[in-house]
């Protein structure tokens, strides 16, 4: 009998495991990727073969073959994951469409400019923002190292060097990282590129080693040394003020073919003109046939397109390949590979307009920060936060929204509004961050300067560039919109891009709750809970949440987040304890749903029934007597 008891709880227990352990990892396959626990890294962008023009409904797509360089930190080696943002262009469209249509803005605002706005957004490609593992790449400096946990080939530790092959749409933002499982001893991340600041400033913040690389269907190789790639049509440039540098806006730009005088014959969805908007005074035609070609211009009645102009000096720090009226230049559409030292420079033009009378200085309203272009990052050791301002070398804030203070230091911009901050994990802010950019004297040199100017900032304006913090932990209750504690509610971490859910926990009758970081995604993700209680699930961002539970994270916006949670990851109890701030709880600590674990439990259960009724049944059937000796 006893031996028959052993076999059954054997039985029990090879049967049962390996559904408790798929439950287990079940919901790793995303989070297991995007955890704030795994050994990431951004790769970055040292060159590339653009392809053809793959035609869409709307808009055309950049074939390119992308080479990528950079380190995979774990020694378990790593998938190569894709994060991208949703069209930059389609928002800055959308917000001056809407001034112009309900007043807030006059300049350049008549009857024919909207109507180009309208067909702008028409045209658009507006892809979701998402985080997705990369299925095809090839690898330079080695050979393949088999299959990741989530079925994406992967790359072995240490270097990696690798072509990755996409279509990419214009005005996104595209970022790669090499993801693998944390390390026994972790390796320290390389530095990468960028400069630290200058003497005497905040020596935790690093300006612009993951900033954004600007590259067109001509690429450009203006920030190489970084990551993160925006795509743009040829040729392309901007119109400007030969006076004061400013880009200016609401200038219609038509591709002239120079054998007939007369606007280039594009095949649809293209168009051979454009007209410049608030973002830095960028045009982009697209050319589908070789030829000379010459660009017209429409200047507004304050300024005149004419050879006689004379530029401010200090032009060559923001605008290149100049062009004038009656320039000729050839262009042809791009080769399907790019040969080396391969010269972009015929496929951008830079067109200063003289004025009339006074100079044109930007309008505050059209010098921002665009919404759709800020992302953070938790890096490990650091968080990087980076974006677009509608103005070349503009000066860029992070402002808390809460406290108004300034985090780090203010950076300019590059020459196309692309700009970077690197705050360390433990002065990174809890609250959320507002993106605000000014006007800078494009004439003169650039200051280094924390000043910012809130007086005009509108909070309410639903085109804020803001962000939510990633924080290393959450802890607290769970509530309702009223403030009541939801009971046993089920809390979801949701990643921002795709809406995809990372980790599952439950809180207890109180409605606490604790998520360690090795639960939570590196990349911006937001809080879903579900209760008896709710018609719908309640949706909160970080930020949120952190002002409904302030006891757990200090009393300022910044810095104490980090060291508080690695003083409450050397606690565990597996008791409720929510007046604690620093307690565990062994329910919110597993890296599987409390909904997956009760299944587990209902089926261990079936399981042992069933294995009990068929021994009985055996047992009843087996007519010889059983003996038992010592």
């Amino acid at each position: 009998m006893k031996r028959q008891l052993i076999v059954l709880c054997l039985l029990i227990l090879l049967l049962g495991f390996p559904y408790v352990a798929g439950a287990q990892n079940e919901e790793g396959g995303l989070a297991s990727m995007a955890s704030q626990n795994e050994m990431r890294s951004c790769l970055k962008r040292v060159g590339g073969e653009i392809g053809g023009h793959e035609s869409s409904a709307k808009m055309l797509l950049a074939g390119a073959t992308l080479h990528l360089q950079g380190d995979c930190l774990s020694n378990a080696g790593c998938e190569i994951w894709r994060y991208n943002s949703e069209n930059d262009d389609y928002d800055v469209t959308k917000k001056e469409l809407d001034a112009c249509k309900n007043g807030t803005k006059t300049n350049n605002c008549d009857s024919e400019h909207i109507q180009h706005l309208e067909e702008e957004l028409k045209k658009q490609v507006r892809p979701d923002e998402t985080y997705d593992g990369v299925k095809e790449f090839v690898i330079n400096n080695g050979t393949s190292f088999g299959t990741g946990p989530n079925g994406f080939p992967m790359v072995p530790t240490g270097k990696v060097d690798i072509n990755v092959t996409d279509n990419f749409a214009g005005h996104v933002t595209y970022s790669y990282y090499a993801v693998g499982e944390p390390n026994a001893v972790a390796l320290t991340q390389p530095a990468g590129g960028g400069s630290t600041n200058e003497a005497g400033s905040d020596k935790t913040q690093i300006q612009g080693t993951f900033g954004l690389d600007t590259i067109t269907a001509a690429p450009t190789e203006e920030s190489e040394n970084n990551n993160c790639i925006t795509l743009y049509w040829d040729p392309f440039g901007r119109v400007f003020d030969s006076v004061s540098l400013d880009p200016i806006p609401g200038v219609d730009v038509v591709l002239i073919d120079n054998a007939t005088g007369k606007p280039a014959v594009i095949q649809p969805p293209s168009k051979n003109w454009t007209t410049t908007k608030t973002d830095n005074g960028v045009y982009n035609i697209l050319t589908d046939h070789a030829g000379d070609y010459q660009l017209n211009i429409t200047p507004p009645p304050s300024h005149t397109f004419t050879r006689q102009v004379n530029i401010a000096a200090t032009y060559s720090t923001v605008y290149s390949e100049i062009y004038l009226p009656g320039d000729v230049f050839y262009e042809e559409p791009m080769p399907a590979v790019i040969p080396p030292n391969f010269d972009y420079s015929k496929y951008h033009h830079d067109i200063p307009i003289l004025p009339v009378g006074k100079p044109y200085i930007a309008d505050p309203f059209d010098v921002f920060v665009i919404r759709s272009s800020v992302r953070s990052a938790d890096l490990g050791s650091m968080i990087n936060y980076s974006g677009k301002a509608t103005f070349p070398r503009a000066r860029v804030c992070m402002v808390g929204f809460e406290s108004k203070r300034t985090y780090g230091d203010c950076v300019n911009a590059e020459k196309y509004g692309a700009f970077s901050f690197n705050l360390a994990k433990t002065d990174s802010p809890i609250e959320k961050i507002m993106f605000v950019a000014q006007r800078v004297d494009l004439t003169k040199p650039l200051a280094k300067t924390n000043a910012i100017n809130l007086s005009k900032l509108d909070v309410s304006d639903p085109y804020l560039a803001t962000v939510e913090p990633i924080l290393p932990y959450i802890e607290g209750t769970a509530a309702d919109l009223n403030g009541l504690p939801l009971s046993n509610a089920v809390v979801r971490i949701r990643l921002k891009a795709g809406k995809r859910i990372v980790f599952e926990t439950k809180a207890n009758a109180k409605g606490y709750f604790k998520i360690e970081s090795k639960g939570l995604p590196f990349l911006n993700y937001y809080l879903e809970f579900t209760s008896p209680s709710l018609s719908t699930p309640l949706i909160q961002s970080t930020s949120e949440f952190v002002q409904k539970n302030k006891k757990y994270y200090g009393n300022k916006n910044g810095g104490s987040n980090a060291s508080k949670s690695s003083k409450a990851n050397n606690k565990s109890t597996d008791t409720f304890n929510p007046d604690t701030p620093g307690s565990n709880v062994q329910a919110s600590t597993n890296t599987f749903s409390f909904t997956k674990l009760l299944i587990t439990g209902i089926i261990m259960l079936l399981l042992v029934v069933v294995l009990i009724a068929v021994f009985i049944y055996i047992k009843k059937r087996d007519p010889t007597p059983q003996t038992f000796s010592e």
